[in-house]
């Protein structure tokens, strides 16, 4: 009876020893396929960045070729227009954000206030409602 619960014993442990490797290696198995997923996923997002830098400085040259060829004072005169231009346009949108960013933050500390004010005048007359009850009572 001895030898064959030693015998049982030591099958279980082995079964149990078997699974518990299987486990690790299963663990293991994803932990590899994660990194190269992360790592496929760092060469793609560089990939990326490269092109994006190779297509800018293609524009950037294109750009630069045309203004070379192009130039003149009346252009000159124009582009310092457009330049001006663009910089009251850049500052109108700029005071714009910051008006609008403004009237919402002080819309949203507004609408705070309201709905403190509405919940502390509620427990209040709640609070007067029950000692009016317990007068009564």
């Amino acid at each position: 009876m001895k030898i064959w619960a030693d015998n049982a014993n030591r099958t279980r442990e082995s079964i149990h020893n078997e699974h518990q490797n299987a486990v690790i290696a299963e663990i293991q198995e994803m932990k590899n396929k994660m990194c190269q997923f992360e790592q496929s996923s760092v060469g793609q997002d560089n990939d990326v960045d490269a092109t994006n830098k190779d297509e800018r400085k293609k524009a950037y040259r294109t750009i630069g070729n045309y203004f070379m060829r192009n130039y003149t004072d009346g252009t000159r005169y124009v582009m310092k227009i457009w330049r001006q231009q663009v910089k009251v346009h850049r500052h109108k949108q700029q005071v714009l954000m910051n008006t609008v960013a403004h009237y919402k933050k002080n819309q949203l500390e507004f609408c705070a206030r309201f709905f403190k004010k509405f919940v502390h005048d509620e427990r209040e007359k709640e609070a007067k409602e029950s000692i009016s009850r317990t007068i009564l009572e």
